[in-house]
């Protein structure tokens, strides 16, 4: 299986966090829903929100993922994947979720 830059990826990866995202489903919806101000689960475009749940899991929950990268990897989704306003969206939402995450004591700011 490849990325969406054409890398080699472990599919395993893919089966382990797509069952973590259910069993943390509830978790990680608050965080985007507190998050995305003015903007409900249910209004955003199915892309956006499937694209946020992976890289939010990933950044709460996934400790071989620096949260940076998954920002990133899920902006360039949004961008090939999503509508035109996708990747805008995508970013500033994680870099709430990432700064509120840090501000929490669950992950360490990597900019430090």
């Amino acid at each position: 299986m490849r990325d969406i830059r054409g890398r080699e990826i472990d599919s395993g990866f893919f089966e382990a966090t797509g069952g973590g995202r259910r069993r943390k489903k509830k978790e990680i919806e608050q965080l985007i829903s507190r998050a995305s101000r003015n903007w409900r689960l249910d209004r955003m475009s199915r892309v956006d929100r499937c694209i946020l749940r992976l890289a939010v899991y990933e950044m709460a929950f996934v400790d071989d993922v620096p949260p940076r990268v998954s920002i990133d990897e899920a902006v360039e989704l949004g961008k090939r994947f999503g509508s035109e306003d996708s990747a805008g969206f995508i970013n500033g939402v994680l870099d709430n979720i990432y700064n509120t995450l840090v501000r929490e004591g669950r992950i360490e700011d990597e900019v430090s």
